[in-house]
C-alpha cells in the first residue's frame, strides 16, 4: 500500500476517535435495583470507549431511558418522562430500554422512537452505540472494565434474571422472562472492582434472587471451587463470595419467606459481613387475598417463618412490602393485614395500592377495589408503617451503627449513611477530618431522632 496512503488512513483514524471521544450520553433509570445495576454495566462499558456522561439538561448526544412497567402509574412515568426529553432535547437520540418496552410499542412507534432493546438484549447496547459512532467492539471478555460509575456508594450486583412465579397481579414474569443466574466467577469480579473503588457494601439483586442457581440444575460441566454449578444456590453463592472477595458487607434486595431455610439464617447469624436486614414481602396477611394472588405460601407459614428468623437472629431488621386494594379485598381482609403488620412489628413497610395490569389474570378479576378505597387503605396502613417505623428508629438510640458513608456536605456540615438494619444516620462533619470517606463503613454512636432516622457521633479505634 502507498506510504502516503496509510500515513493519510490513520490521521482520518485519529480524527474520528477525536470526535468519538466528545460523545456525551446521559442514562435515566426507573424501578428496581436490577434496572440500576444493568444501568450501570452500560455506563461502564460507555465510559471506557471514551464517552462522556452527562446530565440530561446538559444537551446529550444520547440518552438511555432504561423504564419500569411494575404498576401503572410506572407506565405514566415513563410516558411523561420520554415526551418530555424530546421536547427538552430534540437533537438528542433516544435508546429505550426496560420492561416498557413489552408492552408500549403503539406509544413508542406514535413517538418516532426506533431505537428500542428488549430486556433480554439489554448488554446490546453499549455496542450499537459505539458501533453508531464509529468505535471498534472489542471482545467484552477481553478488555478490562473501568472504574465504576461513581454514582453510587453501595454497589448493585445483579446476580440473576428472570422470574417464573407468575404472581396474577405482577407483569413482571412477561417482560422478564425465564431464570438466568450470572456466572459466580462474573459475580466476584464485580465485587472486586467495587472494592478497588474503596465500596465497602454491596447489594445482591436480582429479580428473583433466592432462585439463584436453579437454571444451573443439569449443567455438570462447569464448577467452582469444586462446586459443581448444578449444586449452586443464593448460601453457597454468598460462601463463595465470602472467600473470594474481601468485602466488608453484603445486603440482599429482596427474598422470598418460602426460600429463606435455617442453614441459610445461621450463615447470616454467624458472618460479621452479612446484613442483618432482610426484605420478604407479606403482600396480604388474608389467606383468601394470598390465594387470589397466586402466593407460594398463608398466613400461617409466613408468621411461623418470622418467629424462627427473630429467634435465630434477634437483632435482625425486617422490612416488607403490602398490597393494599388487591380485587375482592374486603375490610376483613384488610384488618388482618393491618394486625399483621403491627404483630410482625416490621421495621420498615413498603406500601402499594393494586395498581390493574393488562394481561395478568388479576386485571380480569371482577371484584375489583374502588379506587376511594384503595386510597383510605393506604393512609391507614402508611399512618401505621410510619408508627412502626418511628418505634424501630428510637430503639436504636444509644447504639453503636455500622454506617455505610453515602454522602458528605462539607458545606452544611454533615455526612450521611446507611446503617446495617437499614436506618439512615447523620453525623456532623469538619472538613479537616480526612479519615471520612464515601463508600466506607464507619461506627457510628447514635445520639437522638433526626429527620426521618438517627444523628450520631463517629466512634474512631
Amino acid at each position: 500500500m502507498n506510504k502516503n496512503l496509510i500515513i493519510k488512513e490513520n490521521k482520518n483514524k485519529e480524527e474520528k476517535n477525536k470526535s468519538f471521544k466528545l460523545k456525551k450520553f446521559a442514562v435515566a433509570t426507573f424501578g428496581c435495583k436490577t434496572n440500576q445495576s444493568e444501568s450501570d454495566e452500560i455506563i461502564r462499558e460507555l465510559l471506557s470507549y471514551g464517552f462522556e456522561i452527562v446530565e440530561y439538561d446538559e444537551n446529550p448526544d444520547f440518552i438511555i431511558i432504561n423504564t419500569c412497567t411494575v404498576t401503572s402509574m410506572a407506565d405514566k412515568k415513563a410516558r411523561q418522562f420520554i415526551r418530555k426529553i424530546k421536547q427538552n432535547n430534540p437533537t438528542t437520540r433516544i435508546i429505550i430500554t426496560g420492561c416498557f418496552v413489552n408492552f408500549n410499542n403503539e406509544f413508542l412507534k406514535n413517538e418516532g422512537i426506533n431505537n428500542i432493546f428488549l430486556n433480554e438484549n439489554k448488554d446490546e447496547i453499549a455496542d450499537f452505540i459505539k458501533k453508531e459512532y464509529g468505535c471498534n467492539v472489542y471482545d467484552k471478555n477481553g478488555k478490562s472494565k473501568l472504574n465504576l460509575t461513581g454514582k453510587h456508594t453501595r454497589e448493585f450486583i445483579k446476580i440473576q434474571d428472570g422470574c417464573e412465579q407468575k404472581c396474577t397481579y405482577c407483569i413482571i414474569p412477561y417482560v422478564r422472562n425465564k431464570y438466568k443466574s450470572e456466572d459466580p466467577d462474573k459475580i466476584i469480579s464485580d465485587i472486586n472492582l467495587a472494592i478497588n473503588n474503596d465500596i465497602e457494601e454491596i447489594v445482591l439483586t436480582g429479580i428473583h434472587i433466592g432462585k439463584y442457581g436453579v437454571d444451573f440444575k443439569y449443567n455438570d460441566e462447569l464448577a467452582i471451587d469444586n462446586i459443581k454449578f448444578s449444586d449452586l444456590n443464593l448460601k453457597l453463592l454468598i460462601e463463595l463470595l465470602l472467600d473470594k472477595t474481601s468485602i466488608k458487607r453484603i445486603r440482599l434486595s429482596s427474598i422470598e419467606i418460602n426460600e429463606i431455610t435455617d442453614d441459610f439464617l445461621l450463615l447470616i447469624k454467624n458472618s460479621s459481613q452479612i446484613a442483618k436486614h432482610l426484605h420478604i414481602p407479606l403482600q396480604s396477611a388474608s389467606d383468601k387475598i394470598l390465594k387470589s394472588m397466586g402466593r407460594p405460601y398463608n398466613k400461617s407459614y409466613f408468621y411461623e417463618k418470622i418467629n424462627e428468623i427473630k429467634k435465630i437472629i434477634p437483632d435482625i431488621a425486617i422490612t416488607t412490602d403490602i398490597i393494599v386494594g388487591f380485587p375482592g379485598e374486603s375490610e376483613e381482609d384488610f384488618n388482618e393485614t393491618l394486625m399483621a403488620a403491627k404483630e410482625i412489628n416490621f421495621s420498615k413497610i413498603h406500601v402499594f395500592k393494586y395498581s390493574q395490569r393488562k394481561f395478568t389474570p388479576a386485571a380480569l378479576m371482577s371484584s375489583q377495589v374502588k379506587e376511594e378505597i384503595k386510597n383510605e387503605r393506604s393512609f391507614k396502613l402508611r399512618k401505621l408503617a410510619g408508627q412502626l417505623r418511628k418505634n424501630f428508629i428510637n430503639k436504636n438510640i444509644g447504639k453503636t451503627l455500622n454506617v455505610a458513608i453515602e454522602n458528605i456536605n462539607y458545606v452544611k456540615g454533615y455526612a450521611s449513611g446507611m446503617s446495617e438494619n437499614y436506618i439512615k444516620v447523620y453525623i456532623p462533619v469538619n472538613k479537616n477530618d480526612t479519615r471520612i470517606k464515601v463508600g466506607k463503613i464507619f461506627n457510628i454512636k447514635a445520639d437522638y431522632n433526626y429527620l426521618e432516622g438517627l444523628k450520631g457521633s463517629f466512634i474512631y479505634e
